[in-house]
């Protein structure tokens, strides 16, 4: 069974309060009604006696009428003694008169009550007595004197039980008023306990509620009321408290939006994108400041007007109407307008148009954000128009260098057959010419033919260096993994195999591999090792060195040597073509191979560079990118 129905709740106890009190006036109402009646019949007897005193009164004076002989009437002698008599019986039996319900006397007044009747039955007896010999009396004076002497016995009992009877009164006069007053102390009792009660149950109570309350409302959400009573206010205290909870929840919840919606309009109002929210019907209700900046127009200046105000006129009407059934059916619309300022001018804008729906799901709102893209049109538009004058002039160009490389690529032919022809001819007659001129008798002549062969053979050297020059510029890289260590020990192995007598003294890191074309690579190394192994003539031992390092997304590979070395100040001549930093005399070459070094560098997207020291040997250095740039898998070898 649920305790809240026992449970003593304000209601029920107002309740108990109110019965009490009623059957507290009712007893007291009943108590008073019932002294209020004793008093009442007391009061009729004392009326009662009292009536005795005159009733004798006036039967004296008519009996003694008659004994003077003033009247000869004995009726009303008799009829006052008659009432006399019954007067005294209502007063011993009770019963009612004039009105009146007049109680029997108490048993109390007993004693007067038989002295009375005793004087009265004497009174009786003498009137009956004058009643009968009224006319011969003897002595009228005697009579009279007796007459005199039994009403004063009756009026002095008459008095008496008057006197008992109005003692009485006053007695019931103090029953009513201790009565009353016991009343009235029991109910200012009661009053006072239910006002200390109500103080202490209710007013308390609630005046700590009102202070929690205004404490709550001036800001401190931790403000609980301590109420433990199993009332009302117990449960208007804990109602207060839950109510709390839930403020204070909703207030942590409403502060943390309410950050949420400041940053949100911070980030709104300071955003460099021009933001518009219109009703549902596409009226404007907020414009940040970049909107100002973007048209030209205040906010106060567009506030309930249509977005249409800043079409320029130049944008399809299908795109408005396509703009309009994306965003109204719920979705998000994106495209580019032409719109117009207030100043007149038209300016591009990227648009992004979104519905804002309420709870229920239906679309209130729709914000538009917006970006200025004017100078991105104006700029994509000079782009595109550069963009096709490049390529008007790269398609130029491109055949200007189609039209050079068949020059080149003649040149190449006419180096290949026509100078080679000459060179053939010029070495076969010289050759003809040695078994004679070997025998001849001018020393000179044998001289400047072996110089004509050496010159003619350079020359030879000269264009097969030319070529493959020419060759490695119009050839496509096949780039595979290579094994630079294993590629370098070799060619080392070659140089040393062609002139054992030099001593060599050669170190080559192991593990180097590059990204590269093979064939290529191995030239340029052929080229780099083979200047070392020349420059290091007279070095005893000839020192070569091969090392690698990894960084930034490339491997830089050095090769270093004990020969000659060279002046850093003509560094930048090493990787022209028939740039010599020594004489022909002093180490043979054409001047070709450390461009063409850089030459297939160049191509692999590296870089090339030395550095060097005269009579301190010298170290070459060449990079090759780990991914070398616009290459694609259909360009590397299998």
């Amino acid at each position: 069974m649920d305790a809240r129905i026992w449970r003593l709740s304000l209601s029920r106890q107002f309740a108990a309060l109110a019965a009490l009190l009623i059957l507290l006036g009712i007893a007291g109402a009943w108590a008073v009604d019932r002294a209020v009646a004793r008093l009442e019949g007391t009061a009729a007897q004392v009326n009662l006696a009292g009536s005795l005193r005159w009733l004798t009164r006036d039967t004296q004076l008519e009996l003694r009428r008659l004994v003077l002989g003033l009247s000869r009437d004995p009726d009303a002698a008799r009829q006052r003694l008659d009432q006399l008599a019954a007067h005294l019986q209502m007063l011993e039996t009770g019963g009612g008169v004039t009105g009146l319900q007049v109680p029997a006397l108490s048993a109390e007044l007993s004693p007067q009550l038989t002295e009375m009747k005793r004087h009265v039955a004497a009174f009786q007896g003498l009137a009956r007595d004058l009643f009968g010999a009224v006319d011969a009396l003897p002595q009228r004076e005697t009579a009279l004197a007796s007459l005199q002497v039994v009403a004063n016995d009756t009026f002095a009992a008459a008095d008496a039980l008057t006197g008992a009877l109005s003692a009485m009164v006053e007695a019931r006069h103090r029953t009513i008023r201790q009565v009353l007053l016991a009343l009235g102390a029991a109910l200012a009792g009661l009053l006072a306990a239910a006002m200390f009660a109500l103080r202490r149950r209710v007013v308390r109570p609630l005046h700590a509620l009102a202070r929690a309350t205004q404490v709550f409302a001036s800001g401190h959400r931790d403000e609980r009321v301590a109420i433990r009573a199993g009332d009302e206010v117990g449960d208007l205290g804990q109602s207060f408290n839950r109510m709390a909870d839930a403020i204070a929840q909703q207030m942590r919840e409403l502060e943390a939006s309410h950050l949420d919606l400041r940053k949100l309009s911070s980030a709104i109002e300071y955003s460099p994108a021009s933001v518009i929210i219109t009703d549902a019907e596409g009226r404007i209700e907020y414009v940040n400041p970049r909107f100002t900046v973007f048209t030209g127009y205040a906010s106060d200046e567009v506030m309930g007007r249509k977005t249409s105000m800043l079409q320029s006129g130049n944008t399809e009407r299908s795109v408005y109407q396509g703009l309009w059934r994306t965003i109204s059916s719920g979705g998000a619309w994106r495209g580019r307008l032409l719109n117009r300022r207030k100043s007149g001018d038209v300016y591009w804008e990227d648009t992004w148009i979104a519905p804002i729906r309420n709870d229920a799901g239906h679309i209130t709102h729709y914000v538009a954000v917006k970006e200025d893209v004017t100078e991105r049109v104006r700029l994509d538009e000079e782009r595109a128009r550069l963009q096709e004058e490049l390529e008007r002039r790269v398609e130029s160009r491109t055949r200007e260098l189609s039209a050079t490389v068949r020059e080149l690529e003649t040149f190449s032919y006419s180096v290949s057959h026509d100078l080679r022809s000459p060179l053939r001819a010029i070495q076969g007659y010289t050759k003809l010419m040695e078994p004679i001129c070997s025998d001849c008798t001018e020393v000179d002549a044998y001289t400047y033919l072996t110089r004509i062969q050496a010159a003619s053979a350079r020359m030879g050297e000269i264009i097969d260096d030319l070529l493959d020059l020419a060759r490695i510029s119009r050839s496509e890289l096949k780039l595979a993994e290579v094994n630079l260590s294993a590629m370098a020990k070799a060619i080392i192995a070659q140089l040393a195999q062609a002139a054992p007598e030099r001593g060599l003294a050669a170190f080559v890191e192991e593990g180097i591999t590059v990204t590269a074309d093979p064939g290529m690579l191995r030239l340029a190394l052929e080229n780099l090792l083979g200047n070392a192994w020349k420059f290091t003539a007279g070095r005893t031992p000839a020192r070569l060195k091969v090392t690698a390092q990894s960084r930034h997304g490339e491997t830089v590979v050095g090769i270093a040597d004990n020969g000659v070395g060279f002046d850093m100040s003509y560094a930048d001549k090493l990787f022209q073509p028939f740039e010599r930093l020594h004489r022909a005399e002093e180490f043979e070459g054409t001047g070709i191979g450390l461009a063409t070094v850089s030459r297939i560098v160049h191509l692999h997207g590296g870089r090339v560079w030395a550095e060097g020291q005269p009579d301190q040997g010298a170290s070459f250095f060449f990079s090759l990118p780990d991914h070398p740039p616009g290459v694609t898998p259909e360009n590397q070898a299998p």
